[in-house]
C-alpha cells in the first residue's frame, strides 16, 4: 500500500471514529435547544422569554453547522481514493 493509500485510510478510519462523537454532540445540542424553546415558552417575562429565544438561535446555528460537519466527515469516512479515479482518466 502507498503512503498515500495509508494517509486516506488513517483519514477515513479517524472519520469513522469522530462520527458518534458528532452525532452525541448533535443530541445534546438538539436537547438544549428544546429545553430553551420550551423556557422562552413557558415564562411570563418577556425579557427571559427574549434571552431564551436568543439561546435558541445560537443553539440552532450551532446544530446547523454541526449538521454540516457531520455529513462532511461522513462523506470523508465513506471516500476511498478518489485521487486515483481522477489519475486514471488523465492517463
Amino acid at each position: 500500500m502507498s503512503r498515500r493509500a495509508q494517509v486516506e485510510q488513517l483519514d477515513k478510519e479517524a472519520a469513522k471514529e469522530e462520527i458518534p462523537e458528532l452525532e452525541k454532540e448533535q443530541s445534546v445540542l438538539e436537547k438544549n435547544l428544546d429545553e430553551a424553546l420550551e423556557k422562552a415558552e413557558n415564562t411570563e417575562d418577556p425579557e427571559e422569554a427574549a434571552k431564551q429565544n436568543r439561546i435558541a438561535d445560537k443553539i440552532e446555528a450551532d446544530l446547523e453547522d454541526l449538521k454540516v460537519e457531520i455529513q462532511q466527515t461522513k462523506e470523508k469516512a465513506a471516500i476511498e481514493q478518489p485521487k486515483q479515479q481522477d489519475d486514471d482518466k488523465s492517463e
